[in-house]
């Protein structure tokens, strides 16, 4: 990114990157400098720039899988490697896609999360090719002084001020192959993810488990067998592991329910009526039920007009 940025023509002599890369807020920083010289769109921009495989274990990850799908979930399963700033949730109905959950204990500059997003956008172009079509783009921020850059790069209609950050696009390319599949690699990859991850993150199996659920959140049905058959192993087994491990399947689902209400809450753009769809409640009811047990007896209502 310092490099593509620097080609570019921007003065950004005073950041410096480690083995380790940027941190999160110097990064922030880097491209709002950017942007003040090279302009709104500096985000965009630098994603074209950054050849697939830059990115490392992460970029072919998702290159190498066998199909759109498959890839995703990868992405999703292992972004942590690159960023704790925020997930990756893939989304398979009604219409495709992937989004950005943002951490909201940090602050996120808009020029990173339209890199990210564009930089996926590549990605997904390059393995799958003229196929991979967007339908739409939505970003929570609000939007710039002029939006034309942000459609021709994405090829669709993009839209600002949106609940989250997403992609969308065709759920029948999720079932694209991918021109760059390379099965006898996965394995391989994913061991070396498996252990750049444990070593910064904890336990593998945990973290898939609980990036397979908060994928599913509001949007399927989140089964202890359906999380065990992802991750390859048999309900017994799992749950054996989790328990080893000094928490549950209950316990998971329950603690990202209540990370993502309150990530939703300080959102006003949700109701508490969508809040409740979005962690995958069957009404109002056994949401508030919930969020009283998680904030001992505070309502949401009462826990938003405190953010």
């Amino acid at each position: 990114v310092l490099r593509a940025l620097r080609d570019a023509g921007a003065d950004v002599a005073r950041f410096k990157a480690s083995a380790a890369g940027v941190g999160g807020a110097a990064a922030d920083a880097l491209l709002d400098c950017a942007a003040e010289q090279l302009g709104e769109a500096v985000g965009l921009r630098v994603a074209a720039e950054i050849p697939l495989g830059a990115l490392g274990p992460v970029d072919y990850a998702l290159s190498t899988s066998a199909t759109v799908r498959e890839g995703l979930h990868r992405l999703s399963r292992y972004y942590g490697v690159a960023t704790e700033r925020v997930e990756v949730c893939v989304l398979e109905s009604p219409l495709a896609g992937l989004e950005l959950i943002r951490n909201p204990a940090v602050r996120h500059s808009r020029h990173w999360i339209e890199f990210s997003l564009a930089l996926i956008t590549g990605r997904l172009r390059a393995c799958v090719g003229s196929a991979m079509k967007l339908d739409g783009v939505h970003f929570a921020h609000a939007a710039p002084s002029s939006t034309a850059e942000h459609e021709a790069f994405f090829g669709a209609p993009v839209a600002f001020g949106r609940p989250s950050d997403r992609l969308l696009f065709s759920p029948a390319l999720l079932d694209r192959s991918l021109r760059t599949a390379a099965p006898v690699l996965v394995e391989t990859l994913e061991t070396k993810l498996d252990e750049i991850e444990s070593a910064a993150r904890g336990d593998p199996i945990v973290r898939r488990a609980r990036q397979a659920i908060a994928d599913a959140l509001g949007r399927e049905t989140i089964a202890v067998d359906v999380v065990a058959r992802r991750l390859a192993m048999s309900r017994r087994s799992f749950q054996r592991h989790l328990a080893e491990r000094g928490t549950s399947f209950r316990d998971m689902v329950d603690d990202i329910r209540r990370a993502r209400a309150q990530r939703l809450l300080e959102d006003r753009k949700w109701s508490t009526v969508e809040i409740a769809t979005a962690l995958g409640f069957a009404d109002t009811g056994a949401f508030f039920r919930a969020f009283r047990r998680w904030t001992q007896g505070q309502t949401p209502r009462k826990r938003r007009s405190r953010t």
